[in-house]
């Protein structure tokens, strides 16, 4: 008996450890979220934030002008459940300053666009219907021709939008996504992520109703996806959120109607092999959400693509990597050539 109570003790010794080195937030970061929260949240916003009606439903998204000699339009189409603040100002203020106007955009069922509550299978929407919510902004705002940069599902719909609309779009950049998400062939979510997932949710809360512990939870989540290259920068995570659940709707953290909008559009492998706008894939080797497989099977099908893969980046935009991605996009954006919009 001796013997199995202290087997048991040394896993729960294991376990606790693990805990602390692997899924805790430092005490570093508790202290700085405890810091930021004394004061007014930092302002996230770059530009005029808008609301347009599309098929009864609310689409919100932010119009951000170049304060150069204009050259273009990108939109940033953002992830599974975050809003358009998924897009950081590290991301964005070079591009402005690289003459090009930006829209971010809130998509469905997150932020300041309809949540759609009452959501059900029966009444489902697909990628495609996302897309169109885009193209809605574009008549509105009378844009005729955009670059897309899509990360994770926003980079399913940028794909999407280049197949279905190749005439509104010059180029697709698709960030740490996939030509076909549910593919059989391909890993899921690693089980570690999944069992780190349920223990940070479990220790921060799964719907947590408090400020802080809503900035905990995320942060948290923020951390696992975070890769080996380069030290997440926690102040970033947090200042984003506080001003995101303070000044803005916030997130949409069970959006069961994003994923299933997701499986339900299913494979874009075969149109994507016939897609002639000009493509860029940035993927990084350790993302945990969408696996480094999932770039190296659908790229090669796209023609003519350029590809950017990151040592060491998971499933992020990370500050120091930024200006690497940003070289990248402007440089292909130069081969594709300069539209005015």
């Amino acid at each position: 008996m001796i013997y199995v109570t202290l087997f048991v003790l040394i896993l729960i010794g294991i376990l606790l450890w693990y805990i602390y080195k692997n899924i805790l937030i430092p005490k570093e970061a508790i202290e700085k979220i405890n810091q930021i929260l004394s004061k007014e949240p930092p302002n996230y916003l770059l530009g005029e934030q808008k609301i347009i009606k599309h098929n009864g439903r609310n689409i919100s998204y932010e119009l951000s002008m170049s304060e150069t000699n204009t050259i273009g339009t990108i939109v940033l189409i953002n992830g599974w459940t975050q809003s358009l603040l998924c897009f950081p100002l590290h991301f964005c203020k070079p591009l402005l300053a690289n003459g090009y106007n930006i829209i971010r955009v809130d998509n469905r069922g997150v932020g300041f666009s309809s949540w759609n509550d009452d959501w059900s299978r029966e009444n489902a929407y697909l990628l495609k219907d996302m897309a169109k919510d885009i193209l809605q902004i574009l008549k509105v705002e009378k844009i005729d021709k955009v670059h897309l940069i899509g990360f994770s599902m926003g980079g399913m719909i940028g794909q999407r939008l280049a197949i279905s609309f190749p005439e509104k779009i010059i180029s697709l950049t698709s960030m740490m996504s996939s030509g076909y998400y549910h593919d059989p062939e391909l890993p899921n979510v690693p089980k570690k992520f999944y069992f780190d997932f349920v223990i940070g949710k479990l220790i921060y809360g799964f719907k947590p109703k408090k400020l802080k512990d809503k900035i905990k939870s995320h942060l948290v989540i923020s951390l696992l996806l975070n890769g080996s290259a380069e030290k997440l920068s926690a102040e970033n995570v947090i200042g984003r959120n506080y001003f995101e659940y303070t000044k803005r709707r916030g997130s949409n953290p069970n959006n069961k109607q994003q994923s299933y909008a997701i499986k339900k559009s299913g494979s874009r492998y075969e149109e994507l092999k016939k897609l002639e706008v000009p493509t860029l894939v940035i993927h990084g080797t350790e993302d945990c959400l969408i696996d480094f497989s999932h770039a190296k099977k659908y790229a090669p099908m796209i023609p003519n693509v350029r590809t950017l893969f990151l040592n060491g980046i998971g499933h992020e935009i990370p500050e120091k990597t930024a200006p690497k991605m940003i070289k990248t996009i402007l440089d292909f954006y130069k081969g594709v050539g300069k539209v005015n919009a």
